[in-house]
């Protein structure tokens, strides 16, 4: 009963102690989680605010352009009845797609020398590869835009409903692939119109003729065929097939910035 009773008396002040205790953890946490939320957002701000600027700088007069190439594209294989299933949709996806990144990508770097912005473009308080990544990632994301418009235009007027997500996740690893390789040729050509020729012309020669180069095929459509009688997805040589790809992204990124180390053997 002593026990008891002096356990009794004690429970009290051990909790008024342990409350205290936390109270003043909590006080000392205080000016931590406000620098804390303080600098989260000003480090947001400023990644949202070179977001904001690659998107108008790059997807001025271009985006108009795609999202009305989408509409007269895809409304003509609608029309045509030429996609009647999300395995030739894929292919479809990625023929225009390929073509709008080539096409906005194509001016990451030669138009910052045209322009003669590429030393402000440089003064930026960051990495030169860190700047052409947030600028490969905001084209990225419009043609993921796109690309959710288009799944939206099929599911609503096509015959077959409903959407594959992995027919989103290799559009949008294939259109990164993309951007990362046109950079890459652009700091040879120096100038967008030819950067974008030779861009379609490796592009379209992978895409049409040399379909698989080793175990490489950016374009690689897992997506069962309707005809054959084995319709089961293979889910080894998806993730195979885009480690592949991710590896021949990083290659070029690592190459993009060992040429960004010497601009001025190639942008004078």
């Amino acid at each position: 009963m002593t026990a008891v009773a002096s356990f009794i008396k004690t429970t009290p002040i051990k909790v008024k102690q342990g409350a205290s205790l936390c109270l003043a953890v909590v006080r000392n946490m205080g000016p931590w989680l406000r620098t804390g939320c303080v600098l989260g957002y000003y480090e947001t701000a400023y990644w949202a605010g070179l977001f904001l600027y690659s998107s108008r700088k790059f997807l001025r007069v271009e985006s108009y352009l795609s999202l009305l190439g989408a509409i007269a594209f895809f409304g003509a294989v609608l029309l045509q009845d030429m996609a009647t299933n999300q395995r030739a949709l894929l292919e479809y996806c990625n023929i225009y797609f390929t073509i709008i990144m080539v096409l906005l990508a194509m001016n990451l770097l030669p138009r910052e020398r045209e322009e003669d912005t590429l030393e402000i473009l440089w003064s930026q308080p960051m990495r030169r590869g860190k700047l052409i990544v947030l600028q490969l990632i905001t084209l990225t994301t419009w043609i993921l835009l796109l690309c959710l418009f288009v799944v939206f235009f099929f599911s609503r007027f096509s015959a077959y409903p409903g959407f594959n997500l992995i027919l989103l996740l290799f559009v949008v690893t294939n259109s990164f692939a993309v951007g990362a390789i046109t950079a890459v040729v652009s700091t040879f050509c120096r100038h967008a119109i030819a950067t974008g020729l030779v861009a379609l012309l490796i592009m379209g020669i992978h895409l049409f003729w040399l379909r698989e180069l080793g175990p490489i095929q950016i374009f690689y459509n897992p997506l069962p065929d309707p005809s054959a009688k084995e319709q089961q997805i293979m889910w080894f040589n998806i993730i195979f097939n885009r480690i592949v790809t991710l590896a021949l992204i990083g290659f070029a990124l690592d190459y993009l910035f060992r040429r960004l180390r010497r601009t001025a053997e190639w942008f004078t």
